[in-house]
């Protein structure tokens, strides 16, 4: 069940998620989750490194603690592509996400804004901007 609310002038709807994608999902979140995690553990690897008295009396590999990021990529990942299969399987019983989204009555076309740039830097002894 898709279900689409659209108001009179097509100036808002309310719609819902259909389908989320496992792998483009779990790969965006891991990747998140690694970049996220840098910051925390590359002070937590030195706090480390000048907290032990003497390095040959423990036996923790300091360099451990770089492959937490990779965990954390690697777990993220998996966790996300279960969580999508499940959202994917229930949503049909039960609905998807919903959002309500609106088009903007003046939106313009923001991709000819490069060229007419360009043109009017060329053609600016011919041009005459008037207001």
């Amino acid at each position: 069940m898709c279900f689409v609310e659209i108001l009179i002038n097509g100036v808002a709807m309310k719609k819902q998620i259909k389908r989320l994608s496992p792998h483009q999902n779990g790969k965006v979140f891991g990747v998140l989750m690694a970049v996220a995690t840098l910051p925390m553990f590359i002070p937590m690897l030195l706090m480390m490194s000048f907290a032990m008295p003497n390095e040959s009396s423990t036996n923790f590999p300091s360099g451990f603690l770089i492959m937490f990021p990779f965990m954390y990529l690697i777990f993220g990942y998996i966790s996300v592509v279960i969580m999508c299969f499940f959202y994917n399987f229930l949503q049909k019983f039960i609905g998807g996400f919903e959002y309500e989204a609106s088009e903007s009555v003046n939106a313009k076309n923001t991709s000819d804004i490069p060229h007419l740039f360009f043109l009017g830097f060329l053609f600016k002894k011919h041009l005459k901007l008037t207001r």
